[in-house]
């Protein structure tokens, strides 16, 4: 179980040699559902698009850290 503050900073990356999942419980979720469905229509057998990975992000006023990208 994990606890990402609200307004702080987070990561996760997959260290893995194999695709990996993950379950996510948001409270308040809000837009969350829509977020990671929409992420999780992109592509995963290729490197992610990331000006699309962007554009989401941006559509649920989210952000990611220059040194991500």
């Amino acid at each position: 179980m994990l606890y990402f503050p609200r307004l702080v900073a987070h990561a996760f990356t997959n260290v893995g040699k194999t695709n990996a999942r993950a379950f996510f419980v948001v409270s308040p979720g809000e837009n969350f559902e829509r977020f990671f469905t929409e992420l999780s229509a992109l592509p995963a057998a290729q490197p992610p698009d990331m000006a699309k990975v962007v554009e989401i992000f941006e559509r649920y006023d989210l952000n990611i850290l220059p040194n991500a990208l």
